[in-house]
């Protein structure tokens, strides 16, 4: 275990640079945990966690990944985990090709530095692959990506940058959390209801989504909406994230309101409704 411990204690200062030559190190560590009984849960875990991960990545109609999260990015961090740990005994299975080749000496202190060798010349030769990661990483970052979505889209700021000031700040916005207003509070300090993907909904926050979709005619859905302090909706025509009870709020037409601005995927409606208590003035 003592070999074990000094290569992931080396490999956890290069987490990230590390990716394209870990499959090396792992690789032989899955093997030899499917065949060794108390690592064999390790190996089995892996290999769960890898069918959910491909399931996400290429969208499969089974939906297998369901059952932990749709999301290809988020099952890849446990499925990186496990394959870090599966390093440990890759090290040591490489440690023992080494001896047999005769290439080193059998001995606990060689052993011990031919793993951190082994360390070293993957770390050295993952610097290489920074260039690339760094190009990676400024396409995320960038405003505009051919192909790639984006949360908050580089139009949809410059109108929020120019309407935004001018909406009541403590008027509830209700939208997707997947959409562009999911920043209008980080952005502007303007009150938004759901403003973090992937957070639990309690059962108001779904009777105001679906509330959304009739209140235009109907009285008491305007009236939920109206005591929440909604006051905005904001829709998508192009989600960035599929998600059938956020999506509702794209549903209700121009009708619910006045369209404040609006981009080719998405607008911005101020709500004015007939909650049926005879308050609302149509003119």
């Amino acid at each position: 275990m003592a070999l074990g411990e000094i290569g992931l204690g080396l490999l956890t200062v290069w987490p990230m640079a590390l990716g394209v030559v870990l499959a090396v190190l792992w690789w032989p560590g899955l093997v030899t945990a499917l065949r060794t009984a108390p690592w064999r849960w390790l190996g089995a875990a892996w290999i769960v966690v890898a069918v959910i991960y491909l399931d996400a990545a290429l969208d499969s109609p089974l939906n297998l990944s369901t059952l932990y999260y749709r999301g290809q990015d988020r099952v890849a961090m446990p499925l990186a985990m496990l394959s870090a740990v599966l390093v440990v005994p890759g090290l040591q299975v490489w440690s023992g090709v080494l001896v047999r080749w005769g290439l080193v000496e059998r001995g606990r202190r060689t052993a011990r530095a031919v793993v951190v060798a082994l360390v070293a010349a993957g770390v050295l030769a993952s610097l290489s692959s920074l260039p690339s990661r760094s190009e990676n990483a400024a396409k995320n970052l960038a405003a505009e990506y051919p192909g790639r979505g984006r949360f908050l889209q580089a139009g949809e700021r410059a109108l929020f940058e120019q309407h935004v000031p001018q909406m009541d700040s403590e008027g509830t916005v209700l939208a997707s959390p997947f959409s562009g207003a999911a920043h209008l509070y980080a952005l502007f300090g303007q009150d938004v209801r759901l403003t973090v993907g992937g957070m639990t909904y309690t059962g108001l926050d779904r009777d105001l989504i679906y509330a959304t979709e009739d209140a235009a005619t109907n009285p008491r859905s305007c009236q939920l909406l109206e005591k929440n302090g909604v006051r905005y909706i904001y829709q998508e025509r192009r989600p960035y994230n599929l998600h059938k009870t956020s999506d509702s709020v794209n549903f209700a037409g121009p009708g619910l309101g006045i369209v404040l601005f609006e981009t080719e995927h998405s607008r911005m409606i101020q709500i004015e409704c007939d909650p049926g208590d005879g308050s609302y003035d149509p003119a």
